[in-house]
C-alpha cells in the first residue's frame, strides 16, 4: 500500500520540471549538458528519499553496450537505457577505431544515463528541446499551425472515406 506522504508522479513532475537548471549546465561538442553531481544534488534537495540503481549492462552482437538506470522517489520510478557512445554520439562497438567500450566509457555512460533518468522525472528535460535535441523535432515552433493527429486506418471490412469529399449530411 502506498504511503500517503509519498509524492505522486504528478507532484514530482510539477516540482522538478519547474527547476531552472541553466546555471548548472555546460557546453560540450555543441550540446548542453547537465552533469550528474548537479542533477543528483538538485533532485535530493527536493526529494532526499530519491534512490538510483543501475541494471545489468546489455551487450549487443556488435560489441556495443547499453546501460540501464532506475531512479525511484518513494513508489514512483522511471527507468531508462543509454548506449555507450563516443563524442560524435555514435555507439562504440568492438570494431570502433578506439576499440570496444572500456570500463571508463561504461562508467561515464552510466552517469549520463542517471541524468537522463532523472530528467524523465522532470529535472532538466527541457535541455532536450534546445540545440537540436531529440524533443526539438517533436515540438512546434512558435506561431506554427497546430498539428492534428492523423485519422486512424479503417478496420478491415470498414468502408474507406473519401477524404476529398465533404462529409455526408446526417439522416
Amino acid at each position: 500500500m502506498a504511503d500517503i506522504n509519498e509524492p505522486t508522479h504528478k507532484e514530482i513532475w510539477e516540482t522538478l520540471s519547474r527547476v531552472n537548471v541553466n546555471e548548472f549546465t555546460e557546453e560540450k561538442y555543441g550540446l548542453t549538458f547537465l552533469s550528474w553531481p548537479y542533477a543528483f544534488h538538485i533532485l535530493c534537495e527536493h526529494f532526499p528519499q530519491a534512490q538510483y540503481r543501475f541494471g545489468e549492462n546489455e551487450i549487443h552482437p556488435d560489441g556495443s553496450v547499453t546501460v540501464h538506470c532506475k531512479v525511484s522517489i518513494g513508489d514512483c520510478s522511471r527507468t531508462m537505457g543509454l548506449p555507450v557512445m563516443d563524442n560524435r554520439m555514435n555507439a562504440i562497438t568492438s570494431s570502433s577505431s578506439s576499440g570496444p567500450p572500456t570500463s571508463r566509457d561504461i562508467s561515464d555512460t552510466k552517469m549520463r544515463c542517471l541524468v537522463k533518468t532523472i530528467a524523465m522525472h522532470g529535472l532538466g528535460l527541457s535541455l532536450w528541446t534546445r540545440h537540436g535535441g531529440p524533443l526539438s523535432e517533436a515540438l512546434p515552433e512558435a506561431g506554427a499551425e497546430p498539428v492534428t493527429a492523423p485519422e486512424p486506418e479503417p478496420a478491415v471490412g470498414e468502408p474507406v472515406k473519401d477524404k476529398a469529399s465533404p462529409p455526408a449530411p446526417d439522416s
